[in-house]
């Protein structure tokens, strides 16, 4: 047999673990007694689709009152201009300048007022649209611990549900940093060759079945593990 030169690749084979693409903890910006849970668990939502809804019976009214508020707040503002108008206009015959400096401070306060008061309408109308409970991503939705009639609070420690994407999918790795060493002296003494292209990796799953679609490498890890010796890395 003749012996001929060939090019020949070099694989290595790394355990690694598959991890989510994004994770989304689903947590009420609001709080109040669930209404209704109209997701599947174990469905794949879109984003923007509702997972929980509260009871806005409350917030609702509240909403009102601000808008009412906002209401007499503007109205307040148009007599304190008018007001500064007519004693302007006045200043000198029958009204004093500090009726006028008067005026002018009480209309400085009755636009503040104003002000306050429409920054406290913007936030209960946000707070009542946050009665919806929407995903954020994407994903696969899981099973909630919770139920219809749960009270629930504003900034809870325990997720409502979890919201996973795992398409695409990450997978976690752990490669020898003396072996990336041997293969860096390999490539400079001319024995090895780096790839024109990004280095493919593929997946074999726990059955010995390969995976059908190709991965990538993302980000190569830049910390050694003290104890293994490994640098991680993310495909």
């Amino acid at each position: 047999m003749a012996v001929t030169r060939s090019d020949v690749p070099v694989t290595v084979e790394l355990p690694g673990r598959a991890v989510a693409y994004q994770l989304a903890a689903i947590r009420p910006k609001v709080g109040g007694e669930i209404t209704a849970i109209p997701y599947t668990a174990g469905a794949e939502v879109e984003a923007g689709t509702v997972l929980f809804r509260l009871e806005d019976e409350s917030l609702a009214a509240e909403l009102t009152a601000q808008e009412i508020a906002v209401t007499s707040g503007e109205a307040a503002l148009e007599w304190a201009r008018d007001t500064v108008e007519r004693y302007r206009k006045l200043s000198g015959s029958g009204v004093s300048l500090t009726d006028v400096q008067s005026a002018v401070v009480a209309l400085a306060q009755a636009e503040a007022a104003l002000g306050a008061t429409r920054s406290r309408l913007d936030l209960a109308r946000l707070a009542l649209q946050r009665t919806d409970i929407t995903s954020p991503i994407r994903g696969v939705v899981a099973v909630t611990p919770f139920s219809v009639g749960d009270i629930v609070s504003a900034g809870q420690s325990e997720a409502l549900t979890e919201v996973v994407q795992v398409d695409p999918i990450y997978v976690d790795v752990s490669e020898s940093r003396a072996r990336i060493l041997r293969h860096q002296q390999s490539i400079n003494d001319g024995a090895m060759q780096r790839p024109g292209n990004a280095t493919e990796a593929r997946l074999t799953l726990e059955t010995g079945e390969d995976y059908a679609q190709p991965g990538r490498v993302l980000s190569p890890g830049s910390a050694v593990s003290a104890t293994t010796g490994t640098i991680p890395i993310r495909l």
